[in-house]
């Protein structure tokens, strides 16, 4: 955001306002054809989304779709993933393993990686597994809900 100053002659205008900058749109995929889309191959976009966190060609959304990122994180929330941000102990990372994508926040070991869910009822998974990540959430939306 860039924060835009207007003068008014008028001393109770308000003086200033707020224009997007570097905003970009990018795809909104479903979540069982990410495995497809991660791979370049043809797949499910369900929407696009408006983000100035990440550009169109390194980024890319998804909604969650099951409980095991609660309670950070509920069905329906939509992350933005950077493709090309590499992952620090406690991000949010988009992860192949052994076929099945993964949202799991990352923590480091001496030896690999763990990808560990916010809910303790899902499984902790240790990089010794066939994992790659693919990408780290920049940004995360919750809509309101009635």
């Amino acid at each position: 955001f860039r924060r835009v100053l207007f003068r008014s002659h008028d001393p109770f205008v308000p003086v200033s306002t707020t224009a997007l900058t570097d905003v970009c749109q990018v795809d909104i995929v479903a979540y069982p054809a990410l495995g497809k889309y991660l791979t370049g191959a043809e797949a499910e976009i369900t929407g696009a989304l408006m983000t100035g966190a990440v550009g169109p060609e390194e980024g890319f959304a998804f909604e969650v779709c099951d409980e095991s990122m609660t309670p950070a994180f509920r069905v329906g929330d939509v992350i933005v993933i950077d493709r090309t941000v590499q992952p620090e102990p406690g991000d949010y990372v988009i992860v192949d393993v052994s076929g099945d994508i993964l949202f799991r926040r990352y923590r480091a070991r001496r030896a690999g990686f763990e990808l560990v869910p916010e809910n303790p009822d899902w499984e902790t998974i240790t990089s010794d597994e066939a994992t790659v990540v693919h990408g780290v959430m920049v940004e995360y939306r919750r809509y309101r809900r009635r």
